[in-house]
């Protein structure tokens, strides 16, 4: 009957260890931050508010984007773009998209050099 008990017992405490570190552990990441940061060139600082219109335009077209935000600095010409992207497939389907073509190379030309570009899975912790 001890033995019994206290198989019981343990199992029991076992369990709700388990459950216990899975509830505090965070949830497998399933969206994507991507942050895209550019510098304008000095003579095409003047189009500055064409080139966010046109990037504005282009996230808010595109399905998967559930967040996004433009940012300049008009001292340094840096330009950055933070979205947030329900999955990483989302994201793949807008990179190799031919709308992200036409206004990357409408962009090409104010800019300079190629934009940095970094992405992050998205963690939450479970509720």
């Amino acid at each position: 009957m001890i033995k019994k008990l206290f198989a019981i017992t343990l199992a029991l405490t076992i369990t709700l260890a388990w459950i216990g570190i899975s509830y505090a552990q965070p949830s497998p990441p399933s969206q994507i931050l991507r942050i895209t940061t550019s510098t304008v060139l000095p003579d095409r600082r003047d189009q500055v508010l064409t080139i966010i219109n046109e990037i504005n335009r282009l996230y808010a077209a595109t399905k998967g984007v559930q967040w996004f935000k433009t940012g300049y600095d008009a001292f340094t010409g840096e330009l950055v773009t933070v979205t947030l992207w329900n999955s990483s497939g989302d994201l793949a389907e807008f990179t190799n998209s031919e709308a992200r073509k036409v206004v990357v190379e409408k962009l090409r030309p104010l800019m300079q050099g190629d934009p940095l570009i970094k992405t992050y899975p998205v963690y939450e912790s479970k509720k």
